[in-house]
């Protein structure tokens, strides 16, 4: 399926607009959030919505949040705190990310370091250990347990971070985003 077929193209901003049809404002956050609206969560399978559209449409092209909804519901106090919550959540999530992807970083630099230890041990004990079935058990584990500390690093580095990277850049370009509200056609 094309991403024309999937979502409305917008030929005077050059940019895709993700449509969301709600019948009023509290459908955009959250339930069980108590906080005020402009501080509310947004409600969880928006957020999903969302992500899954960052990944359908590319990074290079712009995106509008378009809210649809009954004319005679539409407040423009409202409109505004939703935009403000709206830029607070992504903002939020953006920190969450940095958050992961620097514990990250720290989690792949412990596993190289020990696996460099490993493997530099096994390597040294090498020549020194007797051919006894336990030592040669302990310097293979030593090799193996090094080895896989490596993998582990290069995975983190490679797949978890590039993840989330790619969210990331989904929720930088959001924030950037116009969001619309637009009145529904009867």
């Amino acid at each position: 399926m094309r991403i024309k077929d999937l979502y409305t193209y917008n030929k005077q901003l050059d940019s895709y607009d993700i449509e969301i049809a709600i019948d009023h404002y509290q459908d955009v956050f959250n339930t069980w959030d108590a906080a005020p609206l402009k501080r509310k969560d947004i409600e969880p399978d928006l957020m999903e919505y969302l992500e899954q559209a960052g990944y359908d449409i590319p990074l290079k092209k712009k995106v509008n949040i378009v809210f649809i909804m009954p004319k005679n519901a539409r407040v423009s106090k409202k409109e505004t705190l939703t935009k403000e919550a709206f830029e607070m959540q992504f903002k939020y999530m953006i920190s969450v990310k940095n958050k992961d992807i620097n514990f990250n970083y720290r989690r792949m630099f412990t596993f190289f370091i020990a696996s460099i230890i490993l493997i530099s041990s096994n390597f040294f004990l090498k020549d020194i250990a007797s051919s006894a079935f336990v030592e040669t058990l302990l310097l293979e584990g030593m090799l193996i347990g090094g080895w896989f500390l490596l993998w582990n690093a290069f995975s983190i580095a490679v797949l978890d971070n590039y993840k989330l990277r790619k969210i990331r850049k989904i929720f930088n370009r959001y924030l950037k985003s116009s969001i619309i509200f637009k009145d529904k056609m009867s």
